[in-house]
């Protein structure tokens, strides 16, 4: 069968569905059709904060600040621009004048002020941000912002550029509460338009965008958790970028003239995480025998077909902190015999017959990783029931202290800073029901490390607690390390203007040649 008959076929199959009916009329120069392996289900600028919310409420809503290309760069956003005062001890933002909300109404710094109150009250915006005096930040006047620190640190801006302290209508959030999600409003690129649950969300180009008018008037997110269809809606037509892109078909794409990957630098790795909090992975001498019963070259080679990187600690390589000596050493080797032998020093002959549950969403790519490391666990003894769900329910189950034993994630620097990838989900403040420390551990020394690392100014004083911090990890083996993920993703060749920046990806300039 032709690519030209297979392209037809799918133009055909995509405005004969309902449900897209929307595109009929449109073409493809100014409609954007992507796909993403989840649906959020809830759209609320604060209550999430994984990649895959962030990917979308980054076109309908804007930050102060935006990271810039460079390392340690940043971009004006609704701040036209910042300068440290009380000798670092607070920042003063100079607010954009003339900026509108979706619905229509101007933007006051008042707005500004209250997005940051409503953030501090949702630990998805606010844990691991504890540098900033959230009661402090007012107005000094119509066009300035005053945002002061609870100690110095030079961390701010990485914060600020990267996470979810989006700028949201104060009159609409108050009057919406928790539903604001459903119908979010911003001053974003893009406007929301409609939402089909498990199916598609679909923005509309801002007329009004301080920026100017997108040369994309529609962006359709569609949710495909199977990368696999995915891929065949690109190769056909039926899509325009697939944002979630598995090893074999990047491979697929590099050798397909009608396509390209766009890369940016990778900031996420994968990793086991154990809970702390029961056993049996309350004991580390068990969490050291899984790990050593894992072997990462043929999970690399079973699930990624050897496209990317396999993690060797806990953050990754272009993180600037990274602990060149973990290059020179395998802390925990693929070995079985070795394996069995800590779990019977930890009281489980032969793995004792332990039964674990673990816990992943539904991506593709995690639920094979799941099933090839369920057998290598069965080498030494060890039952897993797996238990896959979606995004929502799964980050629940995790975030309401609900797990029972394992679980599998992804862990970002999208800042390019250690302190975002360890603080929030490793300190031990954070370890508590509720909190983003998943896994529950609490170690005493690390925890300090970060503390002292994050009110210092001096880079090399940092990279010297970031390297202790690193080893401790390695030897405590709170979690396993086992792929540095590609911030990749796969489009039609002429889709120009696709930005990776942290863990996301910017649409905001994208156009077709």
């Amino acid at each position: 069968m032709s690519r030209k008959w297979l392209r037809c076929l799918a133009v055909f199959v995509l405005v004969a569905v309902p449900v897209f009916g929307c595109l009929a009329g449109q073409t493809t120069k100014d409609v954007l059709r992507v796909s993403t392996i989840q649906d959020p289900k809830d759209y609320h600028p604060y209550k999430r904060v994984s990649s895959q919310v962030m990917r979308i409420n980054d076109h309908m809503f804007d930050r102060l600040l935006e990271l810039g290309d460079k390392p340690n760069s940043y971009v004006p956003g609704i701040a036209t621009a910042w300068e440290y005062v009380e000798d670092g001890n607070a920042l003063k933002f100079t607010i954009r004048e003339g900026v509108k909300f979706h619905n229509g109404a101007p933007m006051t710094i008042e707005d500004v002020v209250y997005s940051f109150k409503a953030a501090s009250k949702e630990t998805a915006s606010s844990g691991g941000i504890d540098w900033l005096d959230w009661d402090g930040i007012k107005a000094l006047d119509k066009k300035t912002l005053y945002m002061p620190f609870l100690y110095k640190n030079s961390i701010a801006l990485g914060y600020l550029g990267t996470t979810n302290l989006y700028i949201v209508p104060q009159k609409v959030m108050e009057e919406t509460g928790n539903r604001f999600g459903a119908n979010p409003v911003g001053t974003g690129a893009f406007i929301f338009d409609k939402y089909v649950s498990g199916d598609y969300i679909q923005l509309k180009a801002n007329p009004n965008y301080w920026r100017g008018v997108p040369a994309i008037k529609t962006i359709i997110y569609r949710f495909i958790p199977e990368t696999s269809q995915a891929m065949i809606e690109l190769e056909t037509g039926g899509i325009d970028l697939v944002l979630d892109v598995s090893g074999k078909d990047t491979l697929r794409v590099e050798a397909d003239p009608e396509l390209k990957m766009v890369y940016g630098p990778s900031l996420i790795n994968d990793l086991i995480y154990f809970n702390h909090s029961k056993p049996p992975f309350d004991n580390k001498l068990v969490r050291q025998a899984v790990a050593h019963a894992i072997n990462k070259k043929a999970l690399f080679r079973a699930v990624y077909q050897d496209v990317g990187i396999i993690a060797v600690g806990p953050f990754p390589r272009s993180v600037w902190a990274f602990d060149e000596e973990l290059l020179k050493q395998d802390w925990y080797p693929f070995d079985v015999d070795k394996a069995k032998a800590l779990l019977t020093e930890a009281g489980f002959p032969e793995g004792g017959n332990l039964t674990i549950e673990m816990y992943i969403d539904d991506r593709a790519t995690r639920i094979s990783a799941s099933e090839v490391i369920k057998n290598m666990l069965s080498k030494i003894g060890i039952n897993t029931n797996i238990h896959s769900s979606d995004y929502s329910t799964w980050f629940s189950i995790l975030f309401d202290g609900e797990l029972e034993n394992i679980y599998m994630n992804g862990t970002n620097a999208s800042t390019g800073e250690p302190d975002k990838f360890f603080y929030q989900i490793m300190h031990k403040k954070f370890a508590e029901k509720g909190q983003p420390n998943m896994m529950r551990w609490k170690n005493d020394r690390f925890s300090e490390l970060l503390d002292q690392a994050r009110t210092s100014t001096d880079d090399e004083f940092k990279k010297k607690c970031y390297i202790e911090a690193q080893r401790i990890f390695m030897e405590e083996c709170p979690a396993i390390p086992y792929y540095e993920r590609p911030h990749a993703c796969a489009a039609v060749k002429n889709l120009q203007g696709v930005r990776p920046v942290g863990e996301v990806y910017d649409l905001k300039d994208c156009y077709f040649e």
